[in-house]
This record gives structure tokens, C-alpha cells and sequence, in this order.
């Protein structure tokens, strides 16, 4: 993770984790099985491309 994200509060919401970056949005869906974490989707404002948000 690229540090200028190391310290943004990541949000958990239902089945999904968002990041807020100078007013944009990230944010990543996910499905849960008994023992991992699949991440199923990103999307990310676009200016923030490039940044590495889509990473969380």
C-alpha cells in the first residue's frame, strides 16, 4: 500500500471496504466463505487513477 493511504480510515460496510482520498472514493466488494476473503470488485473515482486507491 502506497503510504499516502497507510493512515485513511478504511470503512466496513456490507460485504464492502471504502476509502475516502481528497474527496474521492475507492472501494472494494467482497464475499466471504468459511475460511478466506474473496475480493470480488474494485472501482475507484477516476481521479484517483493511477494512485493505487484501487489496491486498498
Amino acid at each position: 500500500m502506497k503510504p499516502e493511504f497507510e493512515n485513511i480510515p478504511l470503512v466496513k460496510a456490507e460485504k464492502r471496504f471504502e476509502i475516502e482520498f481528497n474527496g474521492h472514493y475507492a472501494f472494494i466488494d467482497y464475499r466471504e466463505t468459511t475460511h478466506q476473503i474473496a475480493l470480488v470488485h474494485t472501482e475507484a473515482d477516476p481521479e484517483l487513477a493511477g494512485t493505487g486507491a484501487r489496491r486498498l
